[in-house]
């Protein structure tokens, strides 16, 4: 990989550090909470990266506007994972991987990615991608960063949606003890037209296109084991 799309360590560390700040002041951050609760406890939604999180932010009544993929392990203290219902989506691993290339590098949406490299960017074939991407893992690292705790006492998230159901999570949600919700899930923020398949937005097909959903599923076997995908 070019020298110049390489992350520093101080970068990596800046990023860390600034989100541990909630877990020491205790404050969670605004764009979690929703209106609603569960036997009591408050419910809060984590928003994992191109898992559709708009669309859920909006189906739970989410403070719109602003976005966080902050990890609940550096944010949260035990015991408020513990005394609370926590709700996150997931996602196919490789459907998610073409996501966020069509985010970042087809429609130059990657804020701030590009603000670091800028047009080196957009020259990214999908191996490439894949290269660079590894060193955020904020931006798309294992969905089990943001699913898992490290607690016996809960593991996991309350409850975790799959993005593949999303027709379905109205009555998931209902049949969680979450009420008043609107009537339909409303597609937010999709990186991807309808009836888009991989091979368009990654401009690979045949064994190209085999050989890079074999390397994603080594990169992301965490998660494909985790899910059951």
């Amino acid at each position: 990989m070019d020298k110049a799309l390489r992350r520093s360590i101080l970068q990596r560390k800046i990023y860390f550090a600034s989100k541990s700040l909630y877990n020491l002041t205790g404050i969670l951050p605004a764009p979690w909470t929703t209106p609603h609760s569960v036997d009591g406890k408050p419910v809060y939604f984590i928003h994992i990266p191109k898992s559709a999180g708009s669309s859920l932010k909006t189906l739970l009544g989410c403070k719109l506007g602003k976005t966080t993929h902050a990890m609940p392990r550096l944010v949260m203290r035990k015991r408020q994972w513990h005394n609370s219902f926590v709700i996150t989506a997931v996602r196919q691993p490789f459907e998610r991987f073409v996501s966020s290339y069509s985010f970042v590098v087809k429609q130059k949406n990657g804020r701030v990615l590009h603000r670091m490299y800028g047009v080196m960017l957009d020259t990214l074939d999908p191996f490439e991608y894949l290269e660079f991407i590894q060193q955020f893992p904020e931006k798309l690292g294992f969905q089990t960063q943001w699913t898992h705790y490290p607690s016996r006492r809960k593991p996991t998230a309350d409850l975790i949606l799959r993005v593949e159901e999303s027709d379905h999570w109205r009555d998931q949600l209902l049949a969680a003890g979450i009420t008043d919700l609107p009537q339909t899930v409303e597609r937010r923020n999709a990186s991807r037209q309808a009836g888009e398949g991989p091979e368009d937005v990654l401009g690979l097909e045949g064994p190209d296109l085999a050989a890079l959903e074999r390397r994603v599923k080594e990169v992301f076997a965490v998660d494909y084991e985790a899910f059951g995908y």
